[in-house]
């Protein structure tokens, strides 16, 4: 068994370095893909979000939200304003050019999405959600597991 597990090991490692190596445009402003769903969720705000809507919304820390609007405000990609209604609140909402850049990370994995169906066909590439899902909800309870016992 160990023998198998060393092996998925270095398969697993070997893809994780090849799609390390691809170029890709968000590395540019420095962002992820964990990154941009911050930015997604605030593209379907139509009135902006508090920063402790975003971690709630998103199950992220604060702390991490924090950092992440840092960089993208310096990006010129959200604005911060003064909520209105409560003025001890700040309201997070996306420029114009934030619009632009979630379109064009959204574009860029619709096509990924698209090579990998036609790379694999829908029937595999299916099974392969399916199986990565499977493994994600495991992860997850292992994790909330692991947690509980610290």
């Amino acid at each position: 068994m160990n023998n198998i597990v060393e092996i998925y090991s270095k398969k697993i490692a070997r893809i994780g370095r090849a799609l390390a190596s691809l170029p890709h445009d968000h590395r540019i402003l420095g962002f992820g893909q964990g990154q941009n769903v911050i930015l997604f969720a605030l593209e379907r705000s139509e009135n902006g979000l508090s920063p402790g809507e975003l971690s709630h919304l998103l199950n992220v820390g604060s702390g991490r939200i924090a950092n992440v609007l840092l960089a993208f405000e310096k990006a010129n990609l959200i604005t911060r304003e003064v909520d209105q209604r409560d003025r001890r609140k700040t309201i997070v909402k996306i420029t114009e050019s934030g619009k632009k850049y979630a379109s064009s990370q959204k574009e860029t994995f619709e096509r990924f999405v698209q090579t990998a169906v036609e790379t694999l066909g829908d029937e595999n590439f299916s099974l392969f959600l399916d199986l990565y899902g499977k493994l994600a909800e495991k992860m997850v309870e292992m994790k909330l597991k692991e947690e509980r016992y610290v």
